[in-house]
């Protein structure tokens, strides 16, 4: 109770606003462990690490309102190329692989475009989805992990998945390469399509002017300000440019315009 009245009181005073000013260059990673889908709390949670769905919508929603999710993947690059990435930069991670980020946070992800990297326990991980285990939240998910075949559905997804502990087992390993055979077909397939999309104009021309800010690696803020629109109208257009290109991230809209420009 004293730390709620405490944290109030330094948001209320505006002193929470001044401190995210002050390190507004600097990228926050968040780090979840498990969002669950239960009406109630769970009793058994001293530590608080299973976050309520309810709380972690809020949560993305301010997120997309006032900063820019970005991929792991961009801030590791950003780090090695010693660049800048626009203010108020989060990177979001979840921890151990709980099998709920498949059925409760996944999917509310994927519903708002937010990248995301899940650090799974390998060793943990079966080789088999749980008998009566579907795409449909169940109380066991709090306390179970992916299998490998959630796991390959989550790469089928784009979502980045990264594991930690133990090898992988070989009959991951070759899907990861199937995967990666896919894409490279998929990639000489839009090397022949791509430049006929932009020509047909899939794109609008504002819709153009705004992918290729995000191909320098402009953020949304940045972009309303180069082109003088409101932050809300470059989310808007950011969201329409992912689903035209049937992308999920940024980075991967980029790549489709570096693509594209090369042949046009």
């Amino acid at each position: 109770m004293m730390k709620r009245f405490l944290f109030a009181l330094l948001m209320f005073s505006g002193v929470t606003r001044l401190i995210a000013l002050l390190n507004r260059r600097r990228v926050t990673i968040l780090c979840y462990h498990s969002v669950t889908a239960h009406a109630s709390p769970i009793l058994d949670d001293p530590h608080k690490l299973h976050t309520p769905v309810s709380s972690f919508v809020k949560q993305l929603e301010y997120l997309r309102r006032f900063h820019n999710v970005i991929s792991l993947d961009e801030f590791l690059e950003a780090a090695r190329e010693h660049r800048e990435l626009p203010d108020h930069s989060v990177v979001l991670t979840f921890e151990d692989g709980v099998r709920n980020f498949l059925t409760v946070a996944a999917p509310q992800l994927k519903r708002m475009s937010m990248p995301a990297t899940n650090f799974i326990i390998t060793g943990l991980t079966s080789l088999a989805v749980r008998p009566n285990a579907n795409h449909k939240w169940q109380p066991a998910d709090d306390q179970t992990f992916l299998s490998w075949p959630d796991v390959d559905e989550l790469v089928q997804a784009i979502h980045m998945v990264a594991g930690h502990e133990v090898a992988l087992p070989p009959t991951f390993a070759a899907l990861v390469m199937e995967r990666v055979a896919d894409l490279a077909a998929l990639c000489h397939q839009l090397g022949g399509q791509l430049d006929r999309s932009f020509n047909e104009r899939a794109l609008t021309r504002r819709e153009r002017e705004i992918l290729k800010l995000m191909a320098k690696g402009y953020g949304n803020r940045e972009i309303a300000e180069q082109l003088t629109i409101q932050l809300g109208t470059a989310k808007n257009h950011v969201h329409n440019i992912l689903d035209k290109l049937c992308v999920s991230s940024r980075r991967d809209a980029a790549a489709c315009w570096s693509l594209a420009a090369n042949q046009l």
